[in-house]
């Protein structure tokens, strides 16, 4: 057997996971999609809107522990989904990352011991299952900055969006700085409005390959027979 046959008895190189994660209109999508771009990779985006409960919880009702539940199990799937993809050798990059969950959670399950132990079980359960990112990208940016950009995109159910809940969104990220859970980059785009501008779309590009040590080249079209 030469060396060409055993390379294709191995299969395909695993490939890379770059996740995008950061607290609401800090420009997580349009960071995943110029990475995304930039590797040749496939961009799975975070899916959001299907949650049966969150028009509710943006309401005010009680459904915190079902909204947090329904969110952890859709990427939960999602996750299952992309170390499929990463195993037939495609890159892949998410504008969301699953420890995320526990930001939010910790935000909405406080007030009740119960609700936060069980969700906190069924969490470290699933995190066994879920392919780790090669670098997390975390996306920060000051309180009134991210205000500006959730009225800017005119999302209806995100109106209710007050300003204490989504300072203590970022300031669960920021705990990340002390406590990564994936090898993480942290971008301050306060200044860097990405989406308006190639000098900060550079400079956030930049600042990953340097972590990565080198700017992944393009692989083959992405392959979709899962």
């Amino acid at each position: 057997m030469d060396a060409s046959q055993e390379v294709l008895e191995l299969g395909p190189r695993r490939g890379s996971y770059v996740a995008v994660a950061g607290p609401i209109g800090v420009g997580k999508t349009t960071m995943g999609e110029l990475v995304a771009r930039r590797m040749g990779a496939l961009l799975v985006r975070e899916v959001f809107a299907e949650n049966p409960y969150l028009d509710d919880f943006y309401a005010g009702r009680s459904v915190r522990l079902q909204t947090e539940l329904s969110f952890m199990m859709a990427r939960y799937n999602q996750a299952r989904e992309i170390d499929k993809l990463l195993a037939l050798g495609n890159n892949v990059v998410t504008d969301w990352t699953f420890p995320q969950v526990l930001v939010y959670s910790r935000v909405t399950l406080q007030d009740d011991p119960r609700d936060w132990l069980l969700y906190k079980e069924l969490y470290d359960r699933l995190l066994v299952q879920v392919p780790a990112p090669d670098r997390l990208v975390c996306l920060d940016a000051e309180l009134p900055v991210l205000m500006d950009r959730i009225r800017g995109r005119g999302r209806g159910y995100e109106s209710a969006i007050s300003p204490d809940y989504l300072l203590s969104l970022r300031e669960g990220y920021t705990a990340w700085r002390q406590e990564p859970p994936y090898p993480l980059v942290w971008l301050d785009t306060t200044d860097l409005p990405i989406p308006s501008s190639e000098v900060a779309q550079e400079a956030a590009l930049n600042a990953l390959w340097d972590s990565l040590g080198r700017c992944p080249l393009r692989l083959p079209e992405p392959k979709l027979d899962l």
